[in-house]
């Protein structure tokens, strides 16, 4: 009896201890949930004026591309094999809307899409009308837009049309050659090269812009425009194909600050 009275005793005992340790992971990852929330608290609720589902990233608005750049510092981002992924389930822990967070989760859908297609799949699905494998390129139209969405944003639009012609009576239509690209940025604004990207960047902070080239293959690149460098991350706006996505840092090739656009340039359209 005593043997029985001892085994019933032990088997209380231990279901009493595993409930005591499921409460206190609860009350503890409860505290770690409200911890999350609180630590940004303190900051403004993030939201965008515009509907991010149905406006062309193009159209986006000054105040939309600042609250978009924010938001995603807030991030917490890592890869998980190979793959991007970012670690809050909802908007609420990082006091950001939900339509917001959303967009974000398109973005990681969208970027790891990218990421799982072979180099040669994507060149070919972004760089079309790139013909020979001949140095680095940049196709013309990938390059025209951002430099006229660029344009666009300093508050001196530039007709595609004119932009696309200058580039294809100087190199054709197969492509802008890397080494080449530096000039024909040259003949457009005033800018900077980049040799280190910074480890922080928000659009907003300055009333520059920072055009970027994504690396797609040993022969080929992306022109596009970065948005925010967070935690090894780059977020950059793709005008060619009017959507946003992310990237690591090493995966951005060249870059430079443009500052504003040249005036001859803008006299002579």
């Amino acid at each position: 009896m005593k043997e029985i009275k001892y085994i019933k005793e032990a088997y209380f005992y231990n279901i009493t201890l595993a409930i005591s340790i499921i409460f206190c992971l609860f009350i503890i990852g409860g505290c770690q949930e409200k911890e999350d929330t609180n630590r940004f608290s303190n900051f403004s609720f993030l939201s965008p004026e515009s509907d991010l589902i149905t406006t062309s990233t193009s159209e986006l608005s000054e105040n939309d591309l600042i609250v978009i750049s924010e938001a995603f510092q807030r991030l917490s981002i890592d890869t998980k094999n190979g793959l991007f992924h970012i670690n809050e389930s909802s908007g609420s822990q990082i006091n950001i809307s939900e339509k917001l967070f959303t967009f974000f989760k398109r973005i990681e859908s969208t970027t790891n899409a990218r990421i799982k297609l072979s180099g040669n799949q994507y060149v070919k699905a972004i760089v079309e009308s790139r013909k020979k494998e001949q140095g680095d390129t940049l196709q013309n139209d990938c390059v025209a837009r951002t430099i006229i969405a660029i344009a666009k944003d300093l508050g001196e639009p530039l007709p595609l049309l004119q932009v696309t012609d200058w580039i294809e009576r100087q190199f054709g239509k197969e492509g802008v050659p890397g080494s080449a690209l530096s000039s024909v940025l040259d003949h457009f604004f005033t800018k900077r090269r980049i040799t280190t990207l910074p480890t922080s960047y928000k659009c907003g902070d300055t009333t520059t812009r920072i055009f970027g080239v994504l690396k797609l293959s040993p022969n080929a690149g992306h022109a596009v425009i970065i948005i925010n460098i967070s935690n090894g991350f780059v977020l950059y706006r793709d005008d060619q194909n009017s959507n946003m996505n992310a990237c690591m840092i090493s995966e951005i090739g060249n870059a430079y600050i443009i500052s504003e656009v040249n005036a001859d340039i803008i006299y002579n359209l």
